[in-house]
């Protein structure tokens, strides 16, 4: 009797790493950044395999869970495997982690993962989070959190910001151990305006704070930020995302606005000692993307000028850079015509120290990139 052959069959990918990783045990251990995408083929979290082979990652400082597949779709943390969920929670339980991004997925992903493990709970080692497009919404109320231990947070990054319902992050991130923040606000900086109040009043020690605008009105109105009672702050950056090859008329009216914000009066100046201005997702364009950036960037800045606040009146004279952020090769002849319309604009402006940064945006996100920035800004003496 001939027996059957084995039908063959191609190791899944998932199977191959994992053959690597046991072939070669000294690979997992060195590892110290783990991204979990769901973008190309988001069936393997529902795997049992897939739990075995995160596991493996012992020594890791940096956990990306990323449930985005594409346009609007994302995956279902209901989708995991249940023995992959718990995987993902003992890595952000791992002493080493200190930074975690969960993108497009509810706050359960995040409940989850940041629940003590049994039978031992201590506080995470967790200091910088990231959420992107992470939905605020009433699936928070399901879960219990007065036995959560509170993240003790240097960095918090939301983008967008949402407004959850109930006092949500005062109760899962210790909010006055805050030295970094950065909002992203989709369509106005009124969005959430009552999570940004909370994190703002509560974050005494807050250094740095980043507010970046997708859309924004171009008109001048009051302040939204209240700044004065953060002696801490040192740096205050916008950044006014175009997605265009000018730079849109009146956006220098969102960037008086945050300007106003700053509390000049009193008996001392303001600690911020550093002010940047961003400008991204420029577009190189057609061949005369050069003479419409430069000409646009122009006006931009007799316009800000013309309407700066007083600071020189109140003596107050922190470091001013101006940074464009293009989404290509921006070329030689755009930073040189840049770069002169900084100078020539502002240069001798009021006493101020002037900068002009330039950068080339790959497209490919690192979500860590802001954390390096973090680490790498001036410190007040």
């Amino acid at each position: 009797m001939v027996k059957p052959s084995k039908v063959w069959r191609e190791a899944t990918p998932l199977e191959q790493l994992d053959r690597l990783l046991s072939t070669c045990p000294h690979i997992a251990p060195a590892v110290r950044r783990l991204t979990i995408s769901c973008r190309l083929d988001g069936e393997w979290v529902a795997q049992p395999l897939a739990a075995k082979v995160i596991r493996r990652f012992t020594a890791l400082d940096s956990l990306v869970v990323n449930c985005h597949i594409h346009g609007d779709t994302s995956r279902t943390w209901e989708s995991f495997h249940g023995d992959t969920m718990e995987a993902l929670a003992r890595i952000v339980a791992l002493p080493s982690i200190r930074s975690l991004t969960i993108r497009s997925t509810g706050l359960q992903a995040l409940l989850a993962l940041i629940k003590p493990p049994s039978p031992t709970p201590h506080p995470l080692r967790v200091r910088h989070l990231v959420l992107r497009d992470t939905n605020f919404d009433r699936e928070a109320d399901n879960f219990i959190m007065d036995d959560f231990p509170k993240l003790r947070l240097d960095s918090l990054e939301c983008d967008p910001l949402h407004e959850p319902d109930g006092p949500f992050f005062e109760r899962i991130i210790d909010i006055p151990a805050l030295k970094h923040v950065h909002f992203t606000f989709q369509y106005s900086v009124y969005d959430a305006y009552e999570a940004q109040e909370l994190i703002l009043q509560h974050a005494l020690d807050l250094e740095h704070l980043k507010i970046t605008l997708i859309t924004f009105d171009d008109y001048n109105d009051v302040p939204l930020l209240a700044l004065g009672h953060l002696h801490e702050l040192h740096t205050l950056e916008l950044d006014l995302k175009m997605e265009a090859s000018s730079i849109y008329a009146g956006a220098h009216n969102v960037v008086l606005m945050l300007l106003e914000c700053i509390p000049l009066a009193g008996d001392k100046p303001p600690s911020i000692a550093h002010v940047i201005i961003g400008i991204s997702a420029l577009k190189r364009g057609s061949s005369d993307g050069h003479s419409r950036i430069v000409a646009s960037l122009e006006e931009f800045l007799d316009q800000l000028v013309s309407h700066f606040p007083p600071w020189a009146d109140h003596h107050f004279t922190p470091a001013l850079m101006v940074r464009l952020s293009f989404e290509s090769d921006y070329g030689e002849d755009v930073e040189i015509g840049v770069k002169a319309a900084v100078r020539s604009k502002l240069g001798a402006f009021k006493g101020l120290e002037v900068g002009v940064e330039l950068i080339r945006n790959t497209g490919n996100s690192n979500e860590e990139d802001e954390l390096v920035s973090y680490a790498q800004l001036p410190r007040r003496c």
